[in-house]
Protein backbone atom coordinates (compact mmCIF):
# COMPACT_ATOMS: atom_id res chain seq x y z
CA UNK A 1 0.00 0.00 0.00
CA UNK A 2 1.60 3.64 -1.14
CA UNK A 3 1.76 6.41 1.24
CA UNK A 4 -1.18 8.58 1.82
CA UNK A 5 -0.15 11.81 -0.47
CA UNK A 6 -2.60 13.86 2.27
CA UNK A 7 -3.78 13.71 5.83
CA UNK A 8 -7.13 13.23 6.15
CA UNK A 9 -7.16 15.18 9.57
CA UNK A 10 -11.17 15.73 9.43
CA UNK A 11 -14.03 14.84 7.31
CA UNK A 12 -13.41 18.05 4.27
CA UNK A 13 -9.82 19.11 5.65
CA UNK A 14 -7.20 16.92 3.19
CA UNK A 15 -3.48 18.78 4.59
CA UNK A 16 -0.89 17.82 1.89
CA UNK A 17 2.07 16.72 2.77
CA UNK A 18 3.90 20.05 3.22
CA UNK A 19 2.33 20.47 6.25
CA UNK A 20 5.24 18.62 8.07
CA UNK A 21 7.27 21.39 7.64
CA UNK A 22 4.74 24.12 8.20
CA UNK A 23 3.68 26.52 11.50
CA UNK A 24 0.68 25.34 13.49
CA UNK A 25 -1.02 26.21 16.15
CA UNK A 26 -3.82 24.64 18.33
CA UNK A 27 -5.36 26.39 20.94
CA UNK A 28 -8.08 25.56 23.60
CA UNK A 29 -9.23 25.08 27.01
CA UNK A 30 -8.40 21.93 29.19
CA UNK A 31 -11.16 19.45 28.03
CA UNK A 32 -11.62 20.73 24.63
CA UNK A 33 -9.67 18.23 22.57
CA UNK A 34 -6.19 20.05 21.20
CA UNK A 35 -3.97 17.21 22.90
CA UNK A 36 -6.08 14.62 20.91
CA UNK A 37 -6.18 16.89 17.71
CA UNK A 38 -2.03 17.14 17.81
CA UNK A 39 -1.56 13.33 18.40
CA UNK A 40 -3.84 12.69 15.53
CA UNK A 41 -1.87 15.26 13.29
CA UNK A 42 1.26 13.16 14.69
CA UNK A 43 -0.38 9.91 13.76
CA UNK A 44 -1.32 10.68 10.11
CA UNK A 45 2.16 12.25 10.09
CA UNK A 46 3.66 8.83 11.34
CA UNK A 47 1.71 6.98 9.14
CA UNK A 48 3.66 8.62 6.14
CA UNK A 49 6.80 7.93 7.15
CA UNK A 50 7.58 11.41 8.39
CA UNK A 51 10.12 12.03 11.26
CA UNK A 52 7.63 13.54 14.23
CA UNK A 53 9.47 14.67 17.26
CA UNK A 54 6.66 15.79 20.72
CA UNK A 55 8.08 17.63 23.21
CA UNK A 56 5.49 16.39 26.03
CA UNK A 57 5.64 18.43 29.10
CA UNK A 58 2.54 16.57 30.32
CA UNK A 59 3.45 12.77 29.97
CA UNK A 60 0.61 11.49 27.51
CA UNK A 61 2.43 10.82 23.56
CA UNK A 62 3.37 7.47 24.83
CA UNK A 63 0.35 6.03 23.56
CA UNK A 64 0.76 6.57 20.07
CA UNK A 65 2.47 3.45 21.04
CA UNK A 66 -0.49 1.33 21.33
CA UNK A 67 -3.82 0.54 19.61
CA UNK A 68 -6.81 2.58 20.52
CA UNK A 69 -8.11 -0.43 22.42
CA UNK A 70 -4.86 -1.24 24.17
CA UNK A 71 -4.37 -4.56 23.24
CA UNK A 72 -2.29 -4.23 20.14
CA UNK A 73 1.09 -2.06 19.32
CA UNK A 74 0.54 1.38 17.79
CA UNK A 75 2.76 3.56 15.85
CA UNK A 76 6.96 2.81 16.52
CA UNK A 77 8.10 5.92 18.19
CA UNK A 78 10.47 6.07 20.60
CA UNK A 79 10.11 7.19 24.15
CA UNK A 80 12.57 9.02 25.81
CA UNK A 81 11.65 9.59 29.75
CA UNK A 82 8.77 8.52 31.59
CA UNK A 83 6.46 6.07 32.96
CA UNK A 84 6.97 4.26 29.73
CA UNK A 85 10.46 5.45 28.82
CA UNK A 86 12.66 3.15 26.04
CA UNK A 87 15.64 5.11 27.16
CA UNK A 88 16.18 7.11 29.92
CA UNK A 89 16.00 10.83 29.50
CA UNK A 90 19.28 12.12 31.06
CA UNK A 91 18.87 15.59 32.63
CA UNK A 92 21.91 17.23 30.71
CA UNK A 93 20.98 14.78 27.58
CA UNK A 94 19.58 17.97 25.61
CA UNK A 95 22.77 18.20 23.38
CA UNK A 96 23.12 14.24 22.42
CA UNK A 97 19.61 13.37 22.16
CA UNK A 98 18.82 16.55 19.92
CA UNK A 99 22.19 15.65 17.99
CA UNK A 100 20.96 11.44 17.51
CA UNK A 101 17.45 12.80 16.40
CA UNK A 102 18.78 15.17 14.17
CA UNK A 103 21.71 12.71 12.01
CA UNK A 104 19.40 9.39 12.56
CA UNK A 105 16.08 10.52 11.35
CA UNK A 106 14.24 8.98 14.70
CA UNK A 107 10.63 9.96 15.66
CA UNK A 108 10.73 10.42 18.99
CA UNK A 109 8.27 11.28 22.21
CA UNK A 110 10.68 13.98 24.89
CA UNK A 111 9.09 12.81 28.18
CA UNK A 112 9.24 15.80 29.90
CA UNK A 113 6.68 15.80 32.76
CA UNK A 114 9.14 13.67 35.05
CA UNK A 115 11.97 16.55 34.96
CA UNK A 116 12.44 19.31 38.16
CA UNK A 117 11.41 23.03 36.55
CA UNK A 118 15.74 23.44 36.75
CA UNK A 119 16.37 20.01 34.64
CA UNK A 120 13.40 20.48 32.09
CA UNK A 121 14.86 23.84 31.65
CA UNK A 122 18.20 22.98 31.04
CA UNK A 123 17.63 20.27 29.15
CA UNK A 124 14.84 22.02 27.07
CA UNK A 125 17.33 24.95 26.27
CA UNK A 126 20.33 22.81 25.15
CA UNK A 127 18.09 20.32 22.91
CA UNK A 128 16.73 22.95 20.82
CA UNK A 129 20.26 24.98 20.63
CA UNK A 130 21.61 21.42 19.00
CA UNK A 131 18.93 20.70 17.36
CA UNK A 132 19.24 23.72 15.19
CA UNK A 133 22.60 23.87 14.56
CA UNK A 134 22.37 19.78 13.66
CA UNK A 135 19.46 20.05 10.97
CA UNK A 136 21.70 22.78 9.10
CA UNK A 137 24.06 19.40 8.78
CA UNK A 138 21.14 16.71 8.43
CA UNK A 139 18.20 18.80 5.98
CA UNK A 140 15.46 16.80 5.92
CA UNK A 141 11.60 17.48 6.93
CA UNK A 142 10.76 17.07 10.73
CA UNK A 143 7.94 18.01 12.89
CA UNK A 144 7.93 19.24 16.14
CA UNK A 145 4.97 18.92 18.80
CA UNK A 146 5.72 21.83 21.71
CA UNK A 147 3.10 20.08 24.45
CA UNK A 148 1.95 22.93 26.79
CA UNK A 149 4.00 24.80 24.84
CA UNK A 150 3.61 28.07 27.74
CA UNK A 151 6.05 26.10 29.52
CA UNK A 152 8.67 25.73 27.17
CA UNK A 153 8.49 29.51 25.05
CA UNK A 154 6.78 31.60 28.10
CA UNK A 155 5.97 34.92 27.43
CA UNK A 156 7.41 36.30 30.72
CA UNK A 157 10.32 33.82 31.50
CA UNK A 158 10.47 32.77 35.38
CA UNK A 159 14.64 32.56 35.31
CA UNK A 160 17.36 33.31 33.84
CA UNK A 161 17.58 29.49 32.33
CA UNK A 162 14.08 30.17 31.19
CA UNK A 163 15.24 33.20 29.27
CA UNK A 164 18.02 31.23 27.28
CA UNK A 165 15.39 27.94 26.81
CA UNK A 166 12.74 30.58 25.37
CA UNK A 167 15.30 32.37 23.06
CA UNK A 168 16.72 29.15 21.51
CA UNK A 169 13.10 27.83 20.95
CA UNK A 170 12.20 30.95 19.41
CA UNK A 171 15.34 30.97 16.93
CA UNK A 172 15.17 27.30 16.22
CA UNK A 173 10.72 27.98 15.22
CA UNK A 174 11.39 31.27 13.38
CA UNK A 175 14.74 29.97 11.50
CA UNK A 176 13.99 26.09 11.22
CA UNK A 177 11.78 25.88 8.33
CA UNK A 178 14.84 26.56 6.37
CA UNK A 179 16.49 23.05 6.92
CA UNK A 180 13.17 21.18 7.30
CA UNK A 181 11.71 21.98 10.44
CA UNK A 182 8.18 23.12 11.04
CA UNK A 183 6.18 22.82 14.33
CA UNK A 184 2.89 22.84 16.27
CA UNK A 185 2.42 24.91 19.60
CA UNK A 186 -0.52 23.17 21.60
CA UNK A 187 -1.86 25.53 24.71
CA UNK A 188 -4.37 25.99 26.24
CA UNK A 189 -2.82 29.26 28.05
CA UNK A 190 -2.25 31.21 24.32
CA UNK A 191 -1.96 34.50 26.40
CA UNK A 192 1.08 33.08 28.67
CA UNK A 193 2.51 31.60 25.18
CA UNK A 194 5.55 34.07 23.80
CA UNK A 195 3.85 35.93 20.70
CA UNK A 196 7.15 36.08 19.25
CA UNK A 197 6.42 32.35 18.86
CA UNK A 198 3.07 32.24 18.22
CA UNK A 199 2.76 34.82 15.69
CA UNK A 200 5.03 32.44 13.55
CA UNK A 201 2.24 29.87 12.83
CA UNK A 202 0.50 30.04 9.10
CA UNK A 203 -2.23 28.04 10.54
CA UNK A 204 -4.50 27.91 13.86
CA UNK A 205 -7.16 25.37 15.05
CA UNK A 206 -9.13 27.13 18.20
CA UNK A 207 -10.97 25.03 19.90
CA UNK A 208 -13.61 25.68 22.54
CA UNK A 209 -12.30 28.52 25.07
CA UNK A 210 -13.76 30.15 27.34
CA UNK A 211 -11.39 32.50 29.23
CA UNK A 212 -11.54 35.98 28.44
CA UNK A 213 -7.87 36.34 27.78
CA UNK A 214 -7.33 33.22 26.07
CA UNK A 215 -10.17 34.05 23.64
CA UNK A 216 -8.06 37.91 23.27
CA UNK A 217 -5.07 35.95 22.72
CA UNK A 218 -6.59 33.78 19.82
CA UNK A 219 -8.52 37.05 18.50
CA UNK A 220 -4.72 38.76 18.24
CA UNK A 221 -3.09 36.19 16.10
CA UNK A 222 -6.90 35.87 13.71
CA UNK A 223 -6.79 40.35 13.49
CA UNK A 224 -3.42 39.83 12.42
CA UNK A 225 -3.17 37.72 10.06
CA UNK A 226 -7.14 37.85 8.78
CA UNK A 227 -8.86 41.11 7.91
CA UNK A 228 -12.36 39.92 7.07
CA UNK A 229 -14.81 41.15 9.42
CA UNK A 230 -17.00 37.53 9.35
CA UNK A 231 -13.45 36.03 10.30
CA UNK A 232 -13.82 38.36 13.26
CA UNK A 233 -16.92 37.47 14.27
CA UNK A 234 -16.45 33.59 14.74
CA UNK A 235 -14.38 34.55 17.66
CA UNK A 236 -17.76 34.22 19.78
CA UNK A 237 -18.57 31.08 18.92
CA UNK A 238 -15.37 29.56 20.53
CA UNK A 239 -17.16 29.33 23.69
CA UNK A 240 -19.63 27.23 22.38
CA UNK A 241 -17.99 24.47 20.60
CA UNK A 242 -18.34 21.09 20.80
CA UNK A 243 -15.33 18.67 21.84
CA UNK A 244 -13.23 17.85 19.20
CA UNK A 245 -14.36 20.43 17.02
CA UNK A 246 -12.39 23.17 15.53
CA UNK A 247 -12.12 26.14 13.75
CA UNK A 248 -9.26 26.23 11.13
CA UNK A 249 -8.01 29.52 9.84
CA UNK A 250 -5.11 29.30 7.24
CA UNK A 251 -5.31 32.52 5.09
CA UNK A 252 -1.96 31.61 3.18
CA UNK A 253 -1.11 27.73 3.62
CA UNK A 254 -4.55 25.90 3.08
CA UNK A 255 -6.68 29.29 1.99
CA UNK A 256 -9.66 28.43 4.31
CA UNK A 257 -11.85 29.45 7.15
CA UNK A 258 -14.10 26.55 8.17
CA UNK A 259 -15.23 24.36 11.43
CA UNK A 260 -14.32 20.95 11.42
CA UNK A 261 -14.53 17.92 13.67
CA UNK A 262 -11.25 16.21 14.39
CA UNK A 263 -11.03 12.41 13.10
CA UNK A 264 -10.85 9.85 15.57
CA UNK A 265 -7.20 8.24 16.47
CA UNK A 266 -6.29 4.79 15.38
CA UNK A 267 -3.88 5.04 18.72
CA UNK A 268 -4.49 4.57 22.41
CA UNK A 269 -6.54 7.96 24.15
CA UNK A 270 -4.23 9.11 27.18
CA UNK A 271 -5.46 12.64 27.34
CA UNK A 272 -9.30 11.60 28.01
CA UNK A 273 -9.74 13.01 32.12
CA UNK A 274 -10.78 9.57 33.70
CA UNK A 275 -14.79 9.10 34.31
CA UNK A 276 -15.98 8.88 37.93
CA UNK A 277 -17.68 5.91 36.73
CA UNK A 278 -15.55 3.91 34.79
CA UNK A 279 -12.67 1.82 35.27
CA UNK A 280 -9.15 3.59 34.99
CA UNK A 281 -7.80 1.91 31.05
CA UNK A 282 -4.29 0.86 30.84
CA UNK A 283 -2.88 -0.34 26.98
CA UNK A 284 -1.46 -3.84 27.68
CA UNK A 285 0.80 -3.74 24.47
CA UNK A 286 3.06 -0.97 22.96
CA UNK A 287 4.46 -1.23 19.62
CA UNK A 288 8.15 -2.92 19.65
CA UNK A 289 10.80 -0.04 18.06
CA UNK A 290 14.02 -0.54 16.86
CA UNK A 291 16.49 -0.08 19.60
CA UNK A 292 19.95 -1.55 18.02
CA UNK A 293 22.90 0.97 18.54
CA UNK A 294 20.25 3.96 20.06
CA UNK A 295 21.18 3.50 24.05
CA UNK A 296 25.02 3.03 22.90
CA UNK A 297 25.29 6.05 20.38
CA UNK A 298 23.18 7.83 23.41
CA UNK A 299 25.08 7.18 26.12
CA UNK A 300 28.89 7.90 24.19
CA UNK A 301 27.00 11.39 23.33
CA UNK A 302 26.18 12.15 27.03
CA UNK A 303 29.29 10.82 28.27
CA UNK A 304 31.28 13.06 25.58
CA UNK A 305 29.10 15.93 26.20
CA UNK A 306 29.55 15.74 29.78
CA UNK A 307 33.57 14.90 29.69
CA UNK A 308 34.22 18.35 27.47
CA UNK A 309 31.94 20.67 30.10
CA UNK A 310 34.10 22.44 32.24
CA UNK A 311 31.27 23.36 34.29
CA UNK A 312 31.39 19.67 35.51
CA UNK A 313 34.56 19.16 35.10
CA UNK A 314 35.45 21.67 37.45
CA UNK A 315 32.76 20.68 39.81
CA UNK A 316 34.41 16.70 39.80
CA UNK A 317 37.77 17.96 40.46
CA UNK A 318 36.46 20.23 43.34
CA UNK A 319 34.50 16.85 44.79
CA UNK A 320 37.51 14.96 44.32
CA UNK A 321 40.18 17.53 46.08
CA UNK A 322 37.47 17.90 48.90
CA UNK A 323 37.47 14.01 49.55
CA UNK A 324 40.94 13.85 49.75
CA UNK A 325 40.84 16.89 52.45
CA UNK A 326 38.59 15.69 54.69
CA UNK A 327 40.26 12.13 54.26
CA UNK A 328 41.58 11.35 58.11
CA UNK A 329 45.45 10.46 58.13
CA UNK A 330 46.76 7.99 61.07
CA UNK A 331 49.06 10.16 63.35
CA UNK A 332 52.13 7.49 62.70
CA UNK A 333 51.51 8.40 58.78
CA UNK A 334 51.42 12.18 58.98
CA UNK A 335 55.19 13.51 57.88
CA UNK A 336 56.47 17.15 57.42
CA UNK A 337 55.92 17.82 53.70
CA UNK A 338 58.12 20.72 51.79
CA UNK A 339 57.30 23.77 50.98
CA UNK A 340 56.60 23.78 47.11
CA UNK A 341 57.65 26.58 44.94
CA UNK A 342 54.62 28.59 42.73
CA UNK A 343 55.63 26.84 39.57
CA UNK A 344 55.84 23.35 41.32
CA UNK A 345 52.63 23.74 42.58
CA UNK A 346 51.02 24.93 39.38
CA UNK A 347 52.56 21.75 37.65
CA UNK A 348 51.77 19.39 40.40
CA UNK A 349 47.77 20.71 40.18
CA UNK A 350 48.11 20.22 36.53
CA UNK A 351 48.39 16.60 36.72
CA UNK A 352 45.83 16.02 39.29
CA UNK A 353 43.40 17.85 37.31
CA UNK A 354 44.75 15.84 34.12
CA UNK A 355 44.43 12.87 36.44
CA UNK A 356 40.96 13.73 37.74
CA UNK A 357 39.16 14.24 34.29
CA UNK A 358 40.57 10.67 33.30
CA UNK A 359 39.56 8.91 36.32
CA UNK A 360 35.93 10.41 35.56
CA UNK A 361 35.72 9.35 32.10
CA UNK A 362 36.28 6.30 32.77
CA UNK A 363 34.02 6.04 36.07
CA UNK A 364 31.26 7.73 33.55
CA UNK A 365 31.70 4.79 31.08
CA UNK A 366 31.43 2.25 34.16
CA UNK A 367 28.40 4.44 35.36
CA UNK A 368 26.57 4.16 31.84
CA UNK A 369 27.41 0.11 31.78
CA UNK A 370 25.77 -0.39 34.94
CA UNK A 371 22.70 1.11 34.34
CA UNK A 372 22.30 -0.49 31.05
CA UNK A 373 22.81 -3.87 33.14
CA UNK A 374 20.40 -2.53 35.33
CA UNK A 375 17.82 -1.94 32.78
CA UNK A 376 17.83 -5.06 30.83
CA UNK A 377 17.29 -6.71 34.06
CA UNK A 378 14.52 -4.69 34.67
CA UNK A 379 13.17 -5.76 31.36
CA UNK A 380 13.60 -9.27 31.95
CA UNK A 381 11.53 -9.80 35.21
CA UNK A 382 8.13 -8.06 36.12
CA UNK A 383 8.56 -4.48 37.79
CA UNK A 384 7.84 -4.45 41.55
CA UNK A 385 4.39 -3.99 42.96
CA UNK A 386 3.37 -0.60 44.22
CA UNK A 387 3.86 0.34 47.97
CA UNK A 388 -0.06 0.12 48.50
CA UNK A 389 0.32 -3.59 47.33
CA UNK A 390 3.03 -4.92 49.64
CA UNK A 391 2.85 -7.60 52.33
CA UNK A 392 5.65 -9.35 53.88
CA UNK A 393 6.72 -11.71 51.54
CA UNK A 394 9.77 -14.03 51.16
CA UNK A 395 12.69 -13.24 48.84
CA UNK A 396 11.88 -14.14 45.07
CA UNK A 397 11.69 -18.03 44.82
CA UNK A 398 14.23 -19.29 42.53
CA UNK A 399 16.48 -16.58 43.39
CA UNK A 400 19.52 -17.31 45.60
CA UNK A 401 20.31 -15.55 48.33
CA UNK A 402 24.04 -13.64 47.72
CA UNK A 403 27.09 -15.88 48.43
CA UNK A 404 28.68 -15.25 51.25
CA UNK A 405 32.02 -12.37 51.30
CA UNK A 406 33.51 -11.27 54.34
CA UNK A 407 31.51 -8.57 55.66
CA UNK A 408 33.04 -4.96 55.18
CA UNK A 409 34.90 -2.83 58.50
CA UNK A 410 33.90 0.00 59.23
CA UNK A 411 31.26 2.69 58.06
CA UNK A 412 33.68 4.33 55.32
CA UNK A 413 33.81 1.70 53.15
CA UNK A 414 30.36 2.54 51.26
CA UNK A 415 30.36 5.26 49.08
CA UNK A 416 27.43 7.95 50.75
CA UNK A 417 25.26 7.21 48.32
CA UNK A 418 24.87 3.79 48.81
CA UNK A 419 24.54 4.11 52.49
CA UNK A 420 22.12 6.32 52.19
CA UNK A 421 20.07 3.81 50.21
CA UNK A 422 20.81 1.19 52.96
CA UNK A 423 19.72 3.60 55.46
CA UNK A 424 16.15 4.45 53.74
CA UNK A 425 15.60 0.24 53.74
CA UNK A 426 15.67 0.01 57.03
CA UNK A 427 13.83 3.46 58.44
CA UNK A 428 10.45 2.23 56.95
CA UNK A 429 7.56 0.45 57.99
CA UNK A 430 7.91 -1.81 54.93
CA UNK A 431 9.09 -4.79 54.43
CA UNK A 432 10.20 -3.82 51.11
CA UNK A 433 10.68 -0.66 48.93
CA UNK A 434 10.69 -0.56 45.43
CA UNK A 435 13.49 1.17 43.51
CA UNK A 436 11.35 4.83 42.74
CA UNK A 437 11.31 4.82 46.59
CA UNK A 438 14.92 3.71 47.57
CA UNK A 439 15.57 6.60 45.16
CA UNK A 440 13.32 9.08 45.95
CA UNK A 441 14.71 8.82 50.27
CA UNK A 442 18.23 8.24 49.26
CA UNK A 443 17.92 11.77 47.41
CA UNK A 444 18.52 10.18 44.29
CA UNK A 445 17.52 10.19 40.40
CA UNK A 446 16.00 6.05 39.76
CA UNK A 447 16.98 6.51 36.07
CA UNK A 448 20.76 7.32 36.94
CA UNK A 449 23.51 5.69 36.33
CA UNK A 450 25.12 6.19 39.96
CA UNK A 451 21.67 4.80 41.33
CA UNK A 452 22.47 1.48 39.54
CA UNK A 453 25.90 1.80 39.92
CA UNK A 454 25.35 2.00 43.53
CA UNK A 455 22.30 -0.88 43.55
CA UNK A 456 24.72 -3.24 42.30
CA UNK A 457 27.40 -2.70 44.62
CA UNK A 458 24.71 -3.75 47.84
CA UNK A 459 23.71 -6.29 45.91
CA UNK A 460 27.13 -8.08 45.32
CA UNK A 461 28.46 -7.20 48.88
CA UNK A 462 25.11 -9.08 49.98
CA UNK A 463 23.84 -5.86 52.12
CA UNK A 464 20.48 -6.33 50.11
CA UNK A 465 18.19 -8.91 47.70
CA UNK A 466 15.62 -8.39 45.40
CA UNK A 467 12.04 -9.44 47.10
CA UNK A 468 8.84 -9.90 45.50
CA UNK A 469 8.01 -6.41 46.83
CA UNK A 470 10.82 -4.84 45.65
CA UNK A 471 14.22 -4.09 47.38
CA UNK A 472 14.57 -5.72 51.13
CA UNK A 473 18.06 -5.50 53.59
CA UNK A 474 19.77 -8.50 54.76
CA UNK A 475 20.39 -9.20 57.78
CA UNK A 476 24.00 -8.55 56.51
CA UNK A 477 22.90 -4.87 55.35
CA UNK A 478 20.89 -4.35 58.59
CA UNK A 479 24.38 -5.12 60.67
CA UNK A 480 26.32 -2.67 58.48
CA UNK A 481 24.02 0.40 59.03
CA UNK A 482 23.83 -0.75 62.58
CA UNK A 483 19.85 -1.75 63.41
CA UNK A 484 16.75 -0.48 62.30
CA UNK A 485 16.60 3.51 63.51
CA UNK A 486 13.47 4.08 65.57
CA UNK A 487 11.07 3.77 62.96
CA UNK A 488 7.88 6.48 62.62
CA UNK A 489 4.89 4.36 63.87
CA UNK A 490 2.53 7.47 63.57
CA UNK A 491 1.37 9.08 60.45
CA UNK A 492 2.58 12.65 60.68
CA UNK A 493 5.77 10.75 61.15
CA UNK A 494 5.95 8.66 58.41
CA UNK A 495 4.52 12.04 56.10
CA UNK A 496 7.70 13.82 57.76
CA UNK A 497 10.09 11.16 56.46
CA UNK A 498 8.58 11.82 52.99
CA UNK A 499 8.48 15.34 53.28
CA UNK A 500 12.30 15.81 54.00
CA UNK A 501 12.97 14.50 50.09
CA UNK A 502 9.76 15.65 48.21
CA UNK A 503 9.95 19.06 46.45
CA UNK A 504 6.85 21.79 48.03
CA UNK A 505 4.63 21.22 45.89
CA UNK A 506 4.61 17.64 45.71
CA UNK A 507 4.59 18.22 49.98
CA UNK A 508 1.44 20.03 49.41
CA UNK A 509 -0.17 17.64 47.23
CA UNK A 510 0.55 14.89 50.03
CA UNK A 511 -0.51 17.13 52.98
CA UNK A 512 -3.91 17.78 51.07
CA UNK A 513 -4.47 13.93 50.55
CA UNK A 514 -3.57 13.19 54.35
CA UNK A 515 -5.95 15.84 55.39
CA UNK A 516 -8.84 14.46 53.61
CA UNK A 517 -8.43 10.66 54.58
CA UNK A 518 -10.36 8.44 54.36
CA UNK A 519 -12.04 10.70 51.53
CA UNK A 520 -10.46 10.80 48.67
CA UNK A 521 -9.85 14.25 46.63
CA UNK A 522 -10.63 14.63 42.54
CA UNK A 523 -7.76 16.44 40.45
CA UNK A 524 -9.26 19.64 40.64
CA UNK A 525 -10.12 19.67 43.85
CA UNK A 526 -6.81 18.81 44.66
CA UNK A 527 -4.98 21.25 41.92
CA UNK A 528 -7.14 24.03 43.85
CA UNK A 529 -6.46 23.07 47.27
CA UNK A 530 -2.52 23.24 46.27
CA UNK A 531 -3.12 25.98 44.06
CA UNK A 532 -1.41 24.50 40.86
CA UNK A 533 -3.17 24.09 37.29
CA UNK A 534 -4.29 20.59 37.31
CA UNK A 535 -4.23 20.65 33.76
CA UNK A 536 -0.23 21.62 33.83
CA UNK A 537 2.60 19.83 33.57
CA UNK A 538 3.59 20.50 37.53
CA UNK A 539 0.78 19.44 39.07
CA UNK A 540 1.01 15.47 36.40
CA UNK A 541 4.80 16.02 37.46
CA UNK A 542 3.77 15.69 41.28
CA UNK A 543 1.03 13.35 40.86
CA UNK A 544 3.57 11.27 39.04
CA UNK A 545 6.44 11.68 41.46
CA UNK A 546 3.56 10.90 44.53
CA UNK A 547 1.77 7.68 42.94
CA UNK A 548 5.64 6.33 41.72
CA UNK A 549 6.64 6.51 45.45
CA UNK A 550 3.24 4.37 46.37
CA UNK A 551 1.94 7.99 48.50
CA UNK A 552 -1.23 7.92 46.29
CA UNK A 553 -3.55 5.65 44.81
CA UNK A 554 -6.58 6.37 42.48
CA UNK A 555 -9.90 4.62 42.70
CA UNK A 556 -13.01 5.78 40.98
CA UNK A 557 -11.67 8.98 39.70
CA UNK A 558 -10.47 10.15 43.03
CA UNK A 559 -7.27 10.53 44.51
CA UNK A 560 -6.60 9.39 47.96
CA UNK A 561 -3.73 9.12 50.22
CA UNK A 562 -1.98 5.39 49.86
CA UNK A 563 -3.18 3.38 53.00
CA UNK A 564 0.63 2.67 53.72
CA UNK A 565 0.53 5.89 55.55
CA UNK A 566 -1.70 4.68 58.36
CA UNK A 567 -0.44 2.15 60.34
CA UNK A 568 -2.49 0.30 62.86
CA UNK A 569 -5.97 1.98 60.85
CA UNK A 570 -8.20 -1.24 59.38
CA UNK A 571 -9.00 -0.34 55.74
CA UNK A 572 -12.41 -0.96 54.96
Amino acid sequence: MGKAQTLALAPGLELPLAVVTEKLAILAQSGAGKSYTGMRLGELMLAADAQVIAVDAVGIWWSLRSSADGKRGGLPIVIFGGQHADVPLPPRGGKAIAQLLASRRVSAVLDVSELTDEELVAFLADFAEAFFHAKKRHRSPVHLFLEEAQLIIPEVPESKGAVRMRAQWIRLMRLGRNFGVGWTVISQQPQDTSKRGLNQAGTVFAMRTVGAHEKKAIAGWVSSKVHRQDALALLDKLPTMETGEAHVWSPSFLKVSKAVRISRRVTFDSSDTPAMDAAAREPRTLAPVEMAGIRTALQEMVSEAENSDPAILRARVAALQQQLAQRPVPAEARVEVPVLSVKERAALEKLVGRASVDLEATRTKLDGLCAAVEQLAGRLRPLPHPVAQVHAQGPRPGRASPPAAPVPQGAGRLPKGARDMLVALAGTLLPALTRNQVATLSGLKVTGGTFNKYLSLLRTSGFIQEAAQGLALTDRGLAEVGGRPPVPQTTEGIVAVWNERLPAGARAMLAELVRAHPRGLGRDALAERVNIEASGGTFAKYLSLLRSNGLLESASGELRASATLFPGVAQG
